[in-house]
């Protein structure tokens, strides 16, 4: 083997050792005709916990360790969810950077049924158990803040 091939065979396997150490178990996630992939950490961020509104109280957004939670709407008590962040199918998280900050997506499905009153006091099923949605997640580097739809938010770490 040449220096040179040597060399080039020492950062190739380098950067297959960085890239694996971020890759985590993806779960694929079917929402109607797609296929997405999901893990539940970004690497070098906690960001499970609760995120508060502004910082201070509801709406909140609870992200468990286990991949369950709560997402709570303005105004109305908080909804049970699964939750992923978004990767690919090798389970390497997908990332938009920039200079303060770095962007994710997070998918939560909820795991019951919602039901909304309308006029008359009847309750109508608004959502059900099944339905996906997915929101961003930012991180901000000059903060020291993760926030969820830009209005959750924690300390990064």
């Amino acid at each position: 083997m040449t220096r040179i091939s040597r060399v080039f065979s020492l950062a190739a396997l380098s950067l297959f050792t960085v890239f694996a150490s971020y890759a985590q178990k993806a779960e694929a996630i079917k929402i109607k005709d797609e296929t997405y992939y999901g893990v539940r950490s970004i690497p070098g961020y906690t960001i499970t916990g609760t995120y508060k509104y502004e910082g201070k109280g509801e709406p909140i957004v609870q992200l468990n360790p286990d991949g369950t939670g709560l997402f709570q709407r303005h105004g109305v008590p908080a909804d049970k969810i699964k939750w992923w962040i978004m990767s690919d199918a090798n389970g390497v998280v997908k990332t938009n950077k920039g200079e303060t900050g770095q962007q994710h997506t997070l998918i939560t499905e909820l795991t019951e049924d919602i039901y909304q009153t309308i006029s008359g006091g009847r309750q109508v099923k608004a959502w059900s158990a099944g339905d996906f949605d997915m929101k961003m997640v930012t991180i901000r580097y000059d903060k020291g803040k993760i926030y969820i739809l830009g209005e959750r938010e924690k300390d990064a770490n």
